[in-house]
């Protein structure tokens, strides 16, 4: 459980920390960030998400669903480090949802 969502967690080449939870009550509305461009859907970037220490893309499948991917670096270090590979695991995720 990530955020209290079922969620996916694992160490990544022992430098990141890489998350993926589901949400099948809500989109993005309401998510405050930067917008990311993926292939197939909408999606913003958020750094810090719930204070998680890394940097979050929260890809919406439709209104009422989303993936939210969290990467965080091994060891601390700045939340904004991870945001290019929270961007690559979300394109990977993107190219998976209907």
């Amino acid at each position: 459980m990530f955020l209290n969502l079922p969620a996916c967690l694992w160490l990544a080449s022992g430098q990141f920390g890489i998350s993926i939870a589901a949400d099948g009550q809500k989109g993005l509305d309401g998510v405050v960030g930067q917008n990311v461009a993926l292939p197939k859907h909408k999606a913003i970037q958020v750094i810090n998400p719930a204070n998680a220490g890394g940097c979050g893309v929260v890809v919406e499948a439709t209104t009422t669903s989303s993936a939210l991917i969290v990467v965080t670096p091994a060891g601390g270090g700045q939340p904004e480090a991870a945001c290019p590979r929270a961007v690559e695991v979300a394109k990977i995720v993107d190219a998976k949802l209907p």
